[in-house]
């Protein structure tokens, strides 16, 4: 709980710091830039989008206790890797070996008229995802993944109803397999970082602290 409570006010004082430090660095109007999700890929809260990050930037994310960092090269290209601060321990290899995850995704298509498309894998997850447009500020996603665990692949559905405004997105998901949904606010709070402020697994097991994150992902300009 002490180390919960310490990386909360670290990330709440970098936030508070950058929003002060950057106050000339307004974006121009209908302007966002993707972020990391809690797994590490490039999304909104747990799940990833068909986007990916900016074309020769980097991306740090810092969601609780995970860290993700993604490149992008070529262009709608982008891999990386995340780790779970969690799962690190000295007494056992084989688990700190688990708490690091490669990621790779790329962006097949994008079109104003078609909507986009993106593969990819995080983990032991291998998913696709397809977006569309509704209307002019929302957008709507699906996709499905498989995940393999101790050897059991298990195949779900997702899907994400995203609100966007000039500098902020309203984001709502729900796992296809639990029928439980997420829900988060992302706001642009300079040209290089995010904030996401998130809610998942909403009546699931888990206690409310396990449920609730705060995370900032930094973008390289």
């Amino acid at each position: 709980m002490n180390c919960s409570r310490l990386i909360t006010a670290l990330l709440l004082s970098g936030s508070l710091c950058a929003s002060a430090l950057c106050e000339d660095s307004n974006p121009p109007k209908d302007w966002n830039r993707p972020a990391q999700s809690l797994n590490g890929p490039t999304g909104y809260i747990a799940f990833p989008s068909s986007e990916t990050t900016d074309f020769e930037n980097l991306s740090l994310g810092v969601h609780r206790f995970g860290v993700g960092l993604l490149y992008s090269w070529p262009r709608n290209v982008e891999y990386g890797f995340s780790f779970d601060l969690n799962e690190l321990t000295t007494s056992s290899v084989n688990q700190s070996e688990s708490a690091f995850s490669p990621s790779a995704k790329i962006r097949l298509f994008d079109s104003p008229k078609w909507g986009s498309a993106a593969g990819g894998f995080y983990r032991k997850t291998y998913y696709g995802v397809y977006e569309h447009a509704l209307f002019a500020p929302v957008k709507i996603e699906g996709g499905g993944s498989v995940t393999n665990f101790q050897g059991v692949d298990t195949a779900k559905g997702f899907a994400a109803l995203v609100y966007e405004t000039s500098l902020s997105r309203y984001m709502a998901e729900l796992d296809g397999y639990t029928l439980k949904p997420n829900v988060g606010w992302r706001y642009m709070m300079a040209s290089w970082i995010a904030m996401d402020i998130t809610l998942s697994n909403i009546g699931g097991d888990n206690n409310k602290f396990e449920n609730f994150s705060f995370g900032l992902t930094l973008l390289s300009r």
